[in-house]
């Protein structure tokens, strides 16, 4: 029998061409320009199906990222893309610059292939995230204007991740017409610009702090110039991440002026050590940039041993959050997150509370390496009873598992891009 009598037998390939595409565009990449050998039913398929394309995929077996071939990947990953007429759904691509000199030029060429065949989704993957002694102390040198020219010309890309890019690329200038997320995951470029992105919706920096004392020289620039539909932004950690608006640099106590503001923006996620006076006065200053801020994120950072006693808490330092245009008249929900029930943390949990008018929902997220909180711990319950009886706000207690997903994240049909973040919810305690 040969293949179209077999094709007449086989009732998957009697299904219409729109799901059968549906079913070639969830397969790895191999395993997907493989059914064109099925039968001639199958043989134009995967041509018509818009590309996946996935560097894991092309990976032999019996490899894994971190010993495979980069210039037989690069290869394999260039034939993939030459081999289909397009369009590219999504590339995903791996590098390690430092390892192999040739992998500069190819993933250029490459990024340059996807991009003439309007890819919509672009992931670019720094293999050093594996070699973490490697990670900290040499920077990547990638060429931006590889990337400035896929955005310049990729008429259909809606999605860019930088993955685990130590200094992948150095600097990153958005001016795209079709953009609407940008995610750097684990990545720390030093400028990150938004030129002129009229359709950006999501700006979503690298949730890691700096654990590295190499890390600590690394400051990020980020500028927003135009961005007139940016809804969502974090993760802003105020000792790494240096905020311009417009032609303004955010400082802390500054005066800011409606120039310095992005009155689009919905949701802010803010890395704080809750326990510093500059950083107090940085955070009221970023507040005041958001005006119609309804969702603020608050992720407390754990503080190294010793400097506990170091870390300050005084009222004081949250007392202008009541003058705060979005705290007082905008922000309907608070989500606080790595709670350890500290003191620093109950004084800025009491202080928004009261002074947030507007506030429906308070989540207060315990983090799974302390003890959970239990009715004899009286500080943190003493917390949701206050929030609970200021008004019509609701407080929770929750025990989760926090892991940023940047798939999720940059999922567009998904109203809130960092909730997507939070799994396994465990309910404490809920006050009515």
């Amino acid at each position: 029998m040969d293949d179209c009598a077999a094709t007449a037998a086989d009732r998957i390939s009697a299904l219409p061409d729109e799901l059968l595409s549906d079913v070639v565009s969830r397969l790895p990449t191999k395993d997907a320009a493989r059914t064109t050998a099925l039968s001639c039913r199958w043989r134009f398929l995967w041509a018509a199906t818009p590309l996946r394309l996935n560097d894991d995929d092309l990976i032999p077996s019996g490899r894994s990222r971190r010993t495979a071939d980069l210039t037989a990947l690069a290869a394999a990953s260039s034939r993939a893309i030459a081999s289909h007429p397009g369009p590219v759904r999504s590339a995903r691509f791996f590098c390690d610059i430092m390892e192999c000199a040739q992998c500069d030029g190819d993933l250029a060429g490459r990024i340059r292939a996807v991009g003439a065949k309007g890819v919509r989704e672009l992931v670019l993957v720094d293999r050093a995230l594996f070699r973490k002694s490697r990670l900290a102390w040499h920077p990547c040198p990638a060429r931006p204007r590889d990337i400035e020219r896929l955005l310049a010309r990729g008429r259909a890309l809606e999605t860019l991740v930088l993955f685990a890019g130590y200094r992948l690329p150095i600097r990153v200038r958005l001016s795209n017409r079709s953009l609407r997320c940008v995610v750097t995951f684990k990545s720390f470029p030093e400028e990150l610009s938004v030129v002129r992105a009229p359709r950006l919706e999501r700006l979503l920096l690298s949730d890691s702090w700096v654990s590295h004392p190499a890390e600590w020289m690394c400051k990020v620039r980020v500028k927003i110039r135009y961005a007139p539909r940016l809804q969502a932004i974090g993760y802003i950690n105020p000792t790494v991440h240096k905020l311009k608006i417009g032609n303004t640099f955010i400082k802390a106590g500054m005066e800011v002026g409606s120039s310095a503001m992005l009155p689009s923006v919905k949701t802010l996620v803010l890395l704080l050590w809750l326990g510093d006076e500059w950083e107090a006065r940085m955070v009221a200053t970023f507040l005041r940039c958001f005006p119609n801020l309804e969702t603020l994120y608050i992720m407390s950072a754990k503080l190294c041993e010793g400097d506990e006693d170091e870390a300050e808490f005084h009222v004081d330092f949250w007392q202008d959050l009541g003058s705060i245009e979005c705290v007082r008249s905008s922000i309907k929900k608070l989500v606080f997150e790595g709670f350890r029930g500290e003191p620093r943390e109950l004084v800025f949990l009491g202080c928004i509370t009261e002074a947030a008018q507007m506030l429906e929902m308070v989540d207060i997220i315990f983090d799974l390496g302390g003890a959970t909180p239990n009715e004899k711990d009286d500080d943190p319950f003493r917390v949701l009873s206050f929030v609970s009886a200021s008004g019509n706000t609701r407080a929770t207690f929750v025990q989760r598992k926090t892991i940023f997903n940047y798939t999720k994240s940059s999922n567009m049909s998904r109203g809130d891009p960092f909730i997507a973040c939070i799994e396994a919810a465990k309910l404490i305690i809920a006050p009515s």
